[in-house]
Order: structure tokens, then C-alpha cells, then sequence
């Protein structure tokens, strides 16, 4: 489900005709996407399920932010914990008990809730940004800054500073691994 609509996205580019729409559509979905990867997040509250290794002291998955965790299965037993054996601490899981996980690549199968019901403004307005960044780069070179006609000349921007723009907006919605 897209946090962003094709009628709002036009409203913010003051786009009028329906010329676009399609490419907008595909703008929306692509910069989702982008941002669901970069910050390891789901915009739109989603029933997930993932592996987790063990061994360590919580249990991270994949998608945040984390906001229910209905199972937690170990796949060498096969047995399901009982929900008072573990809880939900910020994007991880801990044991009630305070210990450590048993070891193992992919012991842990988890079913759990990640994404927002309503995603934060900040967000919002990073995701709007970059649409109307694709759609302004769809008939020009993305890295190019400035151009001139007499006596030629253009400056090129570097694809890091277009990274490094968004990623400053984004970067206090991205989960990192501890």
C-alpha cells in the first residue's frame, strides 16, 4: 500500500494534465521502495515473518519498525515459545529472562507486525522529494548542475551529494544493526 497517492503527488509537482500519470505511478512505487530498502523499514503496517539467528541477546528482523511480534519458533525443535518467554523491546526481541538466545544461523522463524498506520511527516515530505527529484531528472541528466551557452561550459554533480542529500532526511528513520 503507498503512503503517497498519484492525486497528491500531482498537487505537489502543480502537475494538471493526466500526461504522466503512469510515470508518476512508477515514480511513487520506485521511491518507496528505495526508502523501505535504505532504511529498512516498511512505510505501510505489514504481517511479516523472517528467520533470525541466535546467540545473541535479542532477535532482530528484517522489516521495522517493529510494533507486535505474534510467534517465535525454533526451527531446530520445531516448537513454538510461549508469548511470556520473550518481548518486544524497540526493534528487537529479548528473552524474558534477561538471557542470550541459543546459537544457530536461522533458528528462530518470527511472525511478527512492522510499518507505521500513519507514516511520520518527516517521511512524508523526504518521499515527496524524492519523486519530484525523478520526475524533474526524467528529461535530463541527473548529474548534471549547471550548464551555459556562450563560451560552453557545465558542472557536473557528484551522485553523492544527490545520495547524501536524501540520506541526511532519512537518517533518523533507518534502522542499523548493533
Amino acid at each position: 500500500m503507498s503512503i503517497l497517492t498519484l492525486s497528491q503527488v500531482k498537487a505537489y509537482l502543480n502537475v494538471t494534465t493526466s500526461a504522466d500519470d503512469a510515470l508518476l505511478t512508477l515514480l511513487i512505487g520506485a521511491a518507496e521502495e528505495m526508502v523501505e530498502r535504505w532504511c529498512d523499514i516498511k512505510l505501510a503496517s505489514a504481517s511479516l515473518e523472517d528467520d533470525c539467528d541466535g546467540g545473541g541477546l535479542a532477535l532482530r528482523p528484517t522489516w521495522g519498525p517493529l510494533t507486535a511480534v505474534s510467534l517465535v519458533e525454533d526451527n531446530d525443535t520445531g516448537e513454538a515459545l510461549d508469548a511470556d518467554a520473550y518481548e518486544r523491546r524497540g526493534g528487537w526481541i529479548l528473552r524474558a529472562d534477561g538471557g542470550r538466545w541459543p546459537v544457530g544461523g536461522a533458528r528462530f522463524h518470527v511472525h511478527y507486525t512492522a510499518g507505521y498506520s500513519a507514516a511520520p511527516a518527516g517521511l512524508t515530505a523526504a518521499l515527496y522529494e524524492i519523486v519530484a527529484q525523478l520526475y524533474r531528472e526524467k528529461s535530463r541528466d541527473a548529474g548534471l548542475e549547471s550548464e551555459s551557452l556562450g563560451d560552453y561550459e557545465w558542472a557536473r554533480r557528484e551522485e553523492s551529494e544527490l545520495r547524501d542529500k536524501f540520506a541526511a532526511r532519512l537518517a533518523g528513520y533507518r534502522r542499523v544493526a548493533v
